[in-house]
Order: C-alpha cells, then structure tokens, then sequence
C-alpha cells in the first residue's frame, strides 16, 4: 500500500526523493484529454517559464497550439519547461495522460526542490487535478502527490 501524508513545504523531505540514483522522475497527470492539453500548454505559453519545443530533438518554433502537435505524427516531440537549470520534458505520448520527466541531478542547490513543488502545483491548478511524481516509469508508487487549488504536499 502507497500510504501518503500530509505536509507543508520541507526541503529535507523533498529532497529525499531527489537522491541521484541514475533514474529519472516522472510526474504525471491522469485522466486527461484534448482539452486538459490545450489548457495547459496555453497556460505553459502564458506563464514566466522557458518554454521550447523540439522535433526529432532539433529546436523548432514553439506551434502555436498543442493540436498542431498531435496532429504531426511523423517526429518525436518534446516541450521543454525550464525555471533556473531545472528541466521539465514533456513528450505528447497519448492525450489520456499528461507526463513530464526530470532529471534529479538538475537539483544543484538545496532550495531548488521549491521549483518543483511550485510547479506541480501550477500544473495542478492550471488543469483543476491531481499531480504525482513517481520513480521513472513507475506511476503506481507514488513519492508526491499535489491536489488543486490547495497548498499542501503529500508524500510517502
């Protein structure tokens, strides 16, 4: 069983999770469809982050809405979202699920698990659903857990 608890913000405690063992993270929202894309690749655009786009993993014009790219089937996508040296990749798998991956050795600087903590909540309340991380490829174990619109963490 993958009990979870609720906290408030704790670096230590974040920071665990981001132990540098050769693996990525994954956060995933479940349960989406067009629409969630749509909201929130329009609410990425809008927002302070960088955002770039690349296909075949050459740097393209970011496209102007997120259709444009599940309708060209011929390329690998990703949409990379940065904040400081922090990367989030998301690849447009499947429209049903939304999946970012990161790399725990971005995490340079204690404070930086803050970024991730912010993030997964403006995902979250961008889409008005929940926002795990989990192990690479892993999405039933879940590390954290953010609800919308409410400022608590949960964790293993």
């Amino acid at each position: 069983m993958n009990e979870l608890r609720e906290i408030e913000f704790n670096e230590d405690l974040i920071n665990k999770f981001l132990d540098i063992d050769g693996s990525l993270r994954d956060i995933y929202v479940n349960n989406t469809d067009l629409n969630d894309w749509i909201k929130l690749y329009d609410s990425l655009l809008k927002s302070e982050y960088s955002v770039s786009y690349s296909c075949d993993h050459e740097i393209q014009i970011i496209p102007e809405n997120v259709e444009l790219i599940f309708n060209k089937t011929d390329c690998s996508h990703i949409l990379r979202v940065k904040e400081e040296n922090i990367v989030f990749n998301t690849h447009f798998f499947i429209k049903k699920q939304i999946e970012f991956d990161l790399d725990p050795r971005d995490f340079v600087a204690m404070d930086q698990s803050r970024i991730l903590i912010e993030f997964m909540h403006f995902v979250s309340d961008s889409l008005n659903k929940e926002v795990i991380m989990t192990p690479e490829n892993d999405e039933k174990f879940i590390l954290i857990k953010i609800k919308p619109k409410n400022r608590k963490i949960y964790i293993k």
